[in-house]
This record gives C-alpha cells, sequence and structure tokens, in this order.
C-alpha cells in the first residue's frame, strides 16, 4: 500500500537504525519505547505488527490472569494457545499454497503437552472433534497435526 503510514517502535537504538536504512523516512515515523507502554492512540491501527514481542514480559508477567471470552486464564495458557493456533494455520496456509510444510521442530515439541491437554480438554466439552487416529511411530508433526483434527 503506496499510502499507509508506520508507526515503528522499537527499545533499540541499534534496531530504529537498520529500520530507517531499510524503510526510510518518508512514511514511517520511528520511536524509542517501550511497545508496552508507549501511548499510541487506540481505534487509530488497521494492523499492528510485533517482532520480538515476548521479549518484553518478564516471567511473572505470565502468570497474571487474562480475561479470555471462556474464563480467566494465566497469560501463559493464552500465550501458548495462540502460539499453537499460529502454528497450526501456518501449517495451513503452508499446504494451501504449496508450500514446504514442515513445521519447526523445536516449536513442535514445546507446543506439544500444552496440545495434548487442551485439545483432549476442548475435546470433551465438545470444542473440538476426536483427532483422527495417530499410527505408532508418527513423527511429533504428524502427532500435533492429529491433535488438531488434521492430517499431515
Amino acid at each position: 500500500n503506496h499510502e499507509a503510514t508506520v508507526d515503528y517502535v522499537d527499545l533499540s537504538a541499534r534496531m530504529l537504525e537498520l529500520a530507517r536504512g531499510r524503510a526510510g523516512s518518508e512514511r514511517v515515523t520511528y520511536h524509542r519505547a517501550d511497545a508496552l507502554t508507549i501511548p499510541l492512540v487506540e481505534g487509530e491501527y488497521d494492523l499492528i505488527v510485533t517482532h520480538f514481542f515476548l521479549d518484553c514480559f518478564e516471567e511473572s508477567d505470565l502468570q497474571q490472569l487474562t480475561h479470555l471470552s471462556f474464563g480467566d486464564f494465566p497469560a501463559q495458557e493464552y500465550l501458548d494457545q495462540t502460539v499453537f493456533d499460529l502454528h497450526i494455520h501456518g501449517w495451513d496456509l503452508r499446504t494451501a499454497i504449496g508450500a514446504d510444510t514442515t513445521m519447526d521442530d523445536d516449536l513442535t515439541a514445546y507446543l506439544m503437552p500444552w496440545a495434548e491437554v487442551a485439545m483432549k480438554a476442548y475435546e470433551q466439552v465438545g470444542v473440538t472433534a476426536p483427532p483422527p487416529p495417530i499410527p505408532a511411530g508418527a513423527s511429533e508433526q504428524s502427532k500435533i497435526l492429529a491433535l488438531s483434527g488434521r492430517r499431515g
């Protein structure tokens, strides 16, 4: 979009310098600030993109309760759910466009314990259908896809 304007927020002067070198300043306003506390105007943005946003959180932040549509949960639970969704839907998108569908092994390994518990709980309350059978010796990628109702 040649009419878009961008607010770029980063605590790192070096990252701001690198961004300026790549994107210029014609339609970009650079802010050296904390993304969690910068006073941005509510309702002014069509899109917000965050890179390395998880670096902003302390371990204690992840234990704070977060209100979700289905109840209050620790922020870590919401974060895991969101990362799981992105991981699975990234595979969906890559499958749809014919790209390499290999999932990141480390991220899959991190998410598996959460997925095994959460997807069973979702199934028990009728949110998801039972997963397709998972063959003995299936890869972690095949297992996590099956837990999400996919065959891959």
